[in-house]
C-alpha cells in the first residue's frame, strides 16, 4: 500500500515536472529573444532623426519594463530551482542559462542607460 502510494507520488512528481520544464522552457526562449532583439536595436547608430526617434523608444521601452522583466525572469529561475531540487531531469545548458538570465538583464539596461547618456 506504501509503494503504491510512492509510486503515484512519484508519477505525480514527473507529469507536474514535465509541464513545468515545458513552461520554463519556454519563457527562458521568449525573454532570451527579448534581450537580443533590444540588445541589437541598441546597437543601432541611428544616422538619421527617425532612426534615432526609434532607438529613444526602445531605451524608454527597456526601462519601463525592467520591472515586470525582473518578475518573468525571478519565475523562471524559481522554477528551474525546483525542477532541481526535485531531480526532475533539466538540461544543464539551459537551466545555466535561467541562472544568468537577471544578469543579462542588467547588463542590457546599463547598456541603454549609457545610450541615453
Amino acid at each position: 500500500m506504501i509503494s503504491k502510494f510512492k509510486n503515484e507520488a512519484q508519477e505525480w512528481l514527473d507529469k507536474h515536472g514535465k509541464v513545468l520544464k515545458l513552461l520554463g522552457e519556454r519563457e527562458l526562449q521568449q525573454i532570451k529573444n527579448e534581450i537580443t532583439e533590444n540588445r541589437e536595436k541598441l546597437a543601432d547608430e541611428p544616422p538619421r532623426i527617425e532612426e534615432l526617434k526609434i532607438l529613444l523608444n526602445t531605451i524608454t521601452e527597456i526601462k519601463d519594463m525592467t520591472m515586470m522583466m525582473e518578475f518573468r525572469i525571478f519565475d523562471v529561475q524559481e522554477r528551474f530551482r525546483t525542477l532541481n531540487m526535485y531531480d526532475q531531469v533539466v538540461d544543464h545548458e539551459k537551466s545555466h542559462e535561467a541562472f544568468v538570465l537577471d544578469k543579462k538583464w542588467r547588463d542590457l539596461v546599463k547598456e541603454a542607460k549609457s545610450k541615453d547618456h
